[in-house]
């Protein structure tokens, strides 16, 4: 249905209902944006007449007087047209009454334990919503200071390296890779305000949240394509400046190139790495349901990656290049490095819940100890999408390397157990990029060795791995 299409009131050209489904969606993500979504529907409630009819903001209403609301006065509640003042006022219990006694308690906590002030009175349509004044106060005082924070951004440069087509946004999704590499510079700006380790997308990815909120997420502020010889140009001078010192990101699968390239703007920001952040976005398909096509395109996206590698390192001087590979990402480093036949000139490869064959990885350790001068995998016993991987691939007695740290003992690689990070999401795949997990790319990235603080030395047969202090 379109937008133009929903009855009721709206803010600007969006649909009260539409507000409000997306308030109950975001409930736990995101209390921030939640209040100031509340704030703008109940803007364009103000001057609306609820008739008796209008079922789906019957329930808009409620959900506001269930969520918003510190107290209802019951003797100030006036009837709903077409409605009497028992059925208006057995509504408004029915949906909001019960909760708000809670909610009651916890503004008294907030102001702490004061006598609550005076009440100011909001007229929300036909109700009377009662506030606390100290509690209005603080929200002021919290609407301007977030106001401030969203004005001030971090801003990060990405060079970027694709093999996916063009499309009028960027680069598309299609799982169809290009005939040959494009490259350019993304500009992507995040708010001061976040956590470190998240893209700051909006929930779910729903474009219409980023579009209301704008300095609250990520974004992509410039995209620049350009030609080879203008890329490595650009590319030269920046690195003249980055102790000509890079860092290349390969993404997983079911990834956007927009998404590769925020996820590496975020490494680059919250590892305070001081060399320059470039990707290599391959054709992946975008989309979790498409594991088998995507899987299908890594010996294509690893012999792409080995030729960039090689572009990189005749076009500069003896850069220092280090590879990060996530999940399926990691598995097209290894086979790029298989394939440039050992050369011993890559700094730090780093490999995040590596989607990785347990059959295959012998093989790929040896190439990794000739080309690299250190290799780090991170594995957790709680990934469970690489334990969907594993069943996808039907092999008995094969495993995913990043399933278990012992599947990942190997003389030639640093194997560290991040199983205490790994409830991450629902498929407990994105731990990598927790604080702790971050801080220890940053330290490995700066050639730090094996005792750092954070990390403890085990023994498994005889063959050593490290975890994570507890």
């Amino acid at each position: 249905m379109k937008l133009s299409g929903i009855p009721g009131p709206r803010y600007g050209s969006i649909p009260v209902v539409v507000l409000v489904a997306i308030i109950t969606i975001i409930e736990k993500r995101s209390p921030i944006l939640r209040e100031t979504l509340f704030m703008k529907t109940r803007e364009a409630l103000a001057s609306y007449r609820i008739t008796a009819g209008d079922s789906l903001f019957h329930k808009a209403l409620a959900y506001l007087i269930h969520d918003q609301a510190i107290r209802i006065s019951d003797g100030k509640i006036i009837k709903l047209d077409g409605w009497s003042k028992s059925q208006t006022v057995e509504w408004a219990e029915q949906f909001g009454k019960a909760s708000l006694q809670t909610r009651t308690s916890r503004a008294r906590k907030a102001v702490g334990r004061k006598k609550i002030a005076r009440r100011l009175t909001f007229r929300l349509d036909q109700f009377d919503v009662a506030a606390t004044e100290s509690t209005a106060k603080a929200a002021t005082g919290a609407k301007k200071r977030r106001q401030q924070a969203e004005t001030e951004r971090h801003v990060v440069n990405v060079f970027y390296a694709t093999d996916r087509q063009k499309s009028d946004e960027g680069y598309s999704a299609n799982g169809i890779p290009d005939k040959g590499l494009h490259r350019g510079i993304a500009t992507v700006s995040f708010p001061k305000r976040r956590h470190p380790g998240d893209t700051n997308d909006p929930p779910f990815n729903i474009e219409l949240i980023a579009s209301l909120f704008p300095g609250r997420f990520s974004s992509i502020e410039k995209l620049a394509p350009l030609g080879k010889t203008d890329f490595h140009n650009r590319l030269r001078t920046r690195l003249a400046n980055d102790g000509n010192t890079m860092f290349v990101f390969v993404h997983g699968y079911a990834c956007s190139f927009e998404s590769a390239i925020k996820r590496t703007a975020q490494i680059k920001l919250d590892t305070k790495f001081k060399g320059t952040a470039v990707t290599y976005s391959w054709p992946s398909k975008g989309k979790i349901s498409y594991y088998d096509l995507d899987h299908e395109r890594i010996c294509h996206a690893a012999d792409v990656l080995s030729g960039f590698i090689d572009e990189l390192r005749s076009k500069h001087e003896n850069p220092t290049i280090h590879l990060v590979g996530h999940s399926m990402g990691a598995h097209i480093i290894a086979l790029a490095i298989e394939r440039r036949s050992r050369k011993h000139d890559i700094g730090e490869i780093v490999l995040q819940a590596p989607d990785i064959s347990s059959l295959d990885y012998g093989r790929f350790a040896a190439a990794f100890s000739s080309s690299a001068k250190r290799v780090t995998v991170y594995a957790s016993k709680k990934d469970r999408a690489l334990t969907v991987s594993q069943v996808k691939r039907l092999a008995r007695g094969v495993y995913r390397i990043g399933q278990n740290v012992r599947h990942a003992l190997n003389q030639a690689v640093d194997a560290i157990d991040a199983t205490r990070f790994g409830e991450d999401g629902l498929f407990g795949h994105g731990y990598a990029f927790k604080r702790a997990l971050i801080t220890d790319l940053r330290e490995t990235l700066d050639g730090m060795d094996q005792t750092r603080p954070q990390l403890i030395e085990r023994y498994h047969d005889g063959e050593r791995f490290f975890e994570f202090h507890k």
